[in-house]
């Protein structure tokens, strides 16, 4: 069997590679949120997200952004429309994962719960639609560009 002292080891260990293997596993979702639902090194989906409350955070921070900066300059900068199109993609993967066919609501009020969270990211999708539109990219012109499809590239 183990000593004690083995096990306090053992233990102390355990808990390091747990605290490293989530910090890289946060950043990586974080750093990545952007590509849910597309091929990651050809053989692997990416269908650990982070939380919507999460990404519906980074959302309303980067709007927030938006009405501080004059429209002249953020209209004009390619940034912003990296970010709008980023948030919309991440958006848009949450709003199929609620989709009916993708969903086993068990319950009636898991139905419910999830027609009123996909309501609530369709009109933050809007809201960042109608920014991108300000600036002459229609979403369309985006999906024809290969923006907005899991199977798109994300990059400009």
């Amino acid at each position: 069997d183990h000593t004690p002292k083995q096990v306090l080891v053992g233990s102390a260990i355990g808990m390091i590679e747990a605290v490293l293997y989530f910090g890289l596993m946060r950043s990586l979702q974080q750093r990545y949120n952007h590509l849910l639902g597309t091929r990651v090194f050809t053989v692997f989906v990416h269908d650990f997200p982070l939380p919507v409350y999460e990404t519906l955070s980074k959302c309303y921070r980067l709007l927030a952004k938006l009405h501080e900066v004059p429209v002249e300059s953020r209209m004009t900068s390619s940034w912003v429309k990296r970010e709008l199109v980023l948030m919309h993609r991440e958006l848009e993967w949450y709003v199929a994962q609620l989709e009916p066919s993708c969903t086993w609501a068990s319950f009636d009020e898991d139905s419910i719960v999830a027609a009123r969270e996909m309501a609530r990211l369709q009109r933050v999708q809007d809201e960042i639609e109608k920014h991108l539109e300000f600036d002459g990219v229609t979403v369309a012109k985006l999906g024809e560009r290969g923006y907005m499809t899991s199977s798109g590239s994300g990059s400009e």
